[in-house]
C-alpha cells in the first residue's frame, strides 16, 4: 500500500496490475500506518488528492480503476458517477439510478455506494439522500466527512 499525507491525514491507495484497486481516505488508516515512497505511477494521483484535501478543485476521471472485483451493476453506477457529477455537483440516489437507466434502483445504488473502494475517485459523497439528506458514507469519517468534503467543495464552485 502507497500511504502518504495530506492535510486531512493520511491516504492509502492500492494498486494492482490494473490499476486502482482501493483507495483509503483520511481517518481509514491510523497515524501509526507508516508513510511510504510515492512511486512514479502513483505520482499524479497523490499530488491531486493532495491539492483536492488543500481545497482545490481536481478531476479524477482519467484514474484507471481496476474493476476486476466489483459487479457489473456497481461499475455501471460508478462509471455514470464520474460521467455525470462533477466537483461540486451534488444529485440524489433516485437521480443516479435514472442516470443508470434503472429508475426504480435507488436502494441497489445506495448500496454499490456504500461499498465504493474508491472513495473520492468515485465521488460517492456528491449522492444525497431524498430531500438532501446526506445519507450514509462508508469512510471512517462516516456523514461528518461526507459534510466535511462537500463544504470543501460548495466553497470552490
Amino acid at each position: 500500500m502507497i500511504v502518504f499525507l495530506t492535510e486531512h491525514g493520511r491516504v492509502g491507495l492500492i494498486y494492482s496490475d490494473y490499476g486502482l484497486l482501493s483507495l483509503k481516505l483520511p481517518g481509514d488508516l491510523g497515524s501509526d500506518v507508516a508513510l511510504t515512497e510515492i512511486p512514479d505511477y502513483a505520482r499524479s494521483l497523490v499530488d491531486r488528492i493532495k491539492d483536492y484535501y488543500l481545497g482545490k478543485m481536481v478531476d479524477f476521471t482519467d484514474v484507471v480503476l481496476d474493476e476486476s472485483h466489483i459487479s457489473s451493476f456497481a461499475a455501471l453506477v460508478y462509471k455514470t458517477l464520474i460521467k455525470n457529477v462533477r466537483y461540486g455537483m451534488r444529485l440524489s440516489y433516485s437521480e443516479l439510478a435514472s442516470l443508470c437507466g434503472r429508475d426504480k434502483a435507488a436502494r441497489a445504488v445506495g448500496t454499490a455506494l456504500a461499498k465504493n473502494p474508491w472513495p473520492l475517485v468515485v465521488p460517492c459523497h456528491r449522492v444525497l439522500g431524498a430531500g438532501g439528506k446526506l445519507g450514509g458514507f462508508s469512510g471512517a469519517g462516516g456523514i461528518a466527512q461526507k459534510q466535511q468534503m462537500l463544504d470543501m467543495e460548495s466553497r470552490q464552485v
